[in-house]
């Protein structure tokens, strides 16, 4: 389907339009001295932009370019520490396991309860990530889509907003450089000797092709994520990727995620989403004692353990870890652990509470 010049040009002007929209909102977080500026600032102002009745456009490859970025750092911030510390977090990884059963219950409870879900529903809208497969497999069995959407995003959009706030408010308890919070880092960084580029470049075209053909999530994301991490586990890079790489990558998606209201009416979103707040509240609630538990039990840092813990989509929560530094790695092992869990377990659970569609 061939689209005409006057559309290419309308959604290039619509995009400069967000891009613009999104930049004042960075712009004024940052002269705030708030957290994570480039993507709350964006976000917000693109979100406030979307319930005026603004439609804001982001187009899809230049998110999954951000992913990618996302994905090739993330994946340099593991090494070969991982095989030895990695035998140090059983306890947190069986966290894991605990608080996704315990939340979802707790969740699902809340919207059967009080938000009046049907139990279909309800299942698939207190799911604590995995977003995309989540509404995927929520719209095959039956799920009332918007009231499935609004608290999925309602969730991401809030932990984005307050993990950092919570985390800066808190101060040296959470064993954070909270300095590094509010300002981008300087950091100084060599173009790595060729080898390891040339090894890099592999992993990342190879890992992307694998994640398609086994039909990852966010291939572009967790493919060369999972190439560059074995490349730096078995010691053939050794590569260092600076903070400033993941400006772009918080700009954009920041301002993604605020285009998700877009076409959404604000009455709707305001009572749903006070609905969704209550049940974050509620597992928020179970991951702070959860990381309490793990702070006395382990030396792993509170910031660490609650990122890991912290229900907001993988893409957003290894942004926030690598962004301020918070043991990427473990923060990583544990949001591609729950991922797993709720990939494996999701569809057993909903086949014996929703009745597919025919």
């Amino acid at each position: 389907m061939n689209l005409s010049p006057s559309y290419h040009l309308s959604s290039a002007l619509n995009l400069l339009a967000t891009l613009a929209i999104a930049a004042v909102g960075a712009v004024v977080f940052s002269l705030l001295s708030w957290p994570l500026p480039w993507m709350l600032g964006a976000l917000t102002s693109t979100l406030v932009g979307s319930l005026l009745g603004f439609r804001p456009y982001i187009p899809m490859r230049l998110f999954t370019a951000m992913l990618l970025i996302l994905g090739i750092y993330a994946g340099a911030a593991l090494d070969q520490s991982l095989l030895v510390t990695i035998w140090h977090w059983p306890l947190s990884l069986i966290g894991m396991v605990l608080l996704v059963a315990a939340t979802t219950a707790a969740s699902h409870w809340y919207f059967r309860r009080f938000a009046g879900f049907d139990n279909t529903t309800a299942l698939f809208a207190s799911v604590p990530g995995a977003q995309s497969l989540v509404l995927i497999l929520g719209a095959r069995s039956g799920a009332d889509e918007k009231q499935m959407l609004i608290p999925q995003i309602t969730r991401v959009l809030a932990v984005i907003y307050f993990v950092p706030l919570i985390l800066v408010s808190a101060g040296d308890l959470t064993g954070l450089d909270i300095s590094r919070i509010r300002d981008v880092p300087d950091e100084a960084w060599a173009l790595p000797e060729w080898p390891s580029v040339l090894w890099a470049l592999g992993a990342v075209v190879l890992g992307a092709w694998v994640a398609k053909r086994l039909r990852w999530p966010q291939p572009l994301m967790l493919g060369p994520l999972s190439g560059i991490a074995l490349l730096q586990i078995s010691g053939l890079t050794d590569l260092s990727i600076p903070g400033q790489a993941l400006v772009p990558v918080q700009f954009v998606l920041g301002t993604y995620l605020g285009t998700k209201f877009a076409k959404i009416r604000w009455r709707t979103a305001v009572i749903i989403s006070g609905h969704s707040l209550v049940a974050l509240l509620i597992t928020v609630t179970l991951v702070a004692l959860m990381t309490a538990l793990l702070t006395l039990a382990t030396d792993i840092p509170p910031a660490a353990i609650f990122l890991a813990f912290a229900p907001g989509g993988l893409p957003e929560m290894v942004l926030i870890a690598a962004t301020l530094n918070a043991d990427p790695a473990f923060v990583v092992v544990h949001h591609v652990v729950r991922f797993l869990i709720i990939a494996i377990a999701l569809p057993w659970v909903a086949g014996r509470v929703a009745k597919p569609q025919s």
